[in-house]
Parts: structure tokens; C-alpha cells; sequence
């Protein structure tokens, strides 16, 4: 679904990269509550996700999954049957306590039905990269 992809598409650029030995990257597709045990013992998480709002596409937003819950007029909107404040949610009650951070994108549109990004995301590519390189920092 087009903009969807955007958080395997980060993967896939960052793969390359010289990262530190600590960091895992890991495409969790549309499986919610199956990342659950990919999650624990963890220190810290990065999600990388589009984020429906009213924004113009290719707005970046950091937010702590209290935000994501709290923000009644965001809508996490992906093909994952559970969303995925409620996956965050869960994994915390069965004993995640990773320092969790959502990067939320708004994407052009969920209507599309092709493989690709929209010129508006990939031109933030390699901002989206940057942002998870310094959270990745010690």
C-alpha cells in the first residue's frame, strides 16, 4: 500500500549501514501481536510508521506511546489488524519496559495499491534516517 511500506523501506536503507553491534533492525510487516516476544528485553525500541492525521505528507512526529494513545485526533492507520498502540500496550503489560519511540510519518494517501513511496516520503528518507541515527545514540 504504497506510504505503508515506509518504515521497510527505512529498513532497507539502513541495512547498510555501519551500525553499532547493540542495534537490530527488523521489518514487523503487519504481524501486531506476533512482534510481541521480538520485543522484549529490549532497551530501547524505534517504530517507524505512518500516522494518519490531516498534516501534509511527509510530517515527521516523535511520540512516546502515551502520546500515541493520548492524541484522540491521530489515527495509527496501517493494514495490521490490531493497532499499533494496542500491540505497544499489550507487550508493556506483559513486562516491556523498552524506552519506546514511535517516528510517525503522514503519508499522501492509503489508497494506493502499488509498491513504492510517494515522491512526498522518499524525498524525507534520508531525514527519517538521521532522526533514528541520533536515537540510537548512547
Amino acid at each position: 500500500m504504497s506510504d505503508e511500506g515506509i518504515g521497510v523501506y527505512i529498513i532497507n536503507k539502513m541495512v547498510s549501514l555501519d551500525l553499532p553491534e547493540n542495534v537490530e533492525l527488523l521489518d514487523g510487516g503487519t504481524a501486531a501481536l506476533d512482534l510481541i516476544p521480538y520485543l522484549r528485553g529490549k532497551d530501547k525500541i524505534i517504530i517507524i510508521d505512518c500516522i494518519d492525521t490531516k498534516d501534509p505528507p511527509g510530517t515527521v512526529y516523535r511520540l512516546s506511546p502515551e502520546e500515541l494513545e493520548e492524541l484522540n485526533n491521530f489515527t495509527a492507520s496501517s493494514m495490521h489488524q490490531i493497532g499499533l498502540a494496542e500491540t505497544i500496550k499489550m507487550s508493556m503489560l506483559l513486562g516491556n519496559n523498552a524506552d519506546i519511540v514511535i517516528i510517525g510519518i503522514t503519508p499522501k494517501n492509503y489508497d494506493d495499491y502499488k509498491i513504492g513511496l510517494s515522491p512526498e516520503l522518499k524525498s524525507i528518507v534520508p531525514k527519517l534516517i538521521s532522526i533514528v541515527l541520533k536515537e540510537i545514540q548512547p
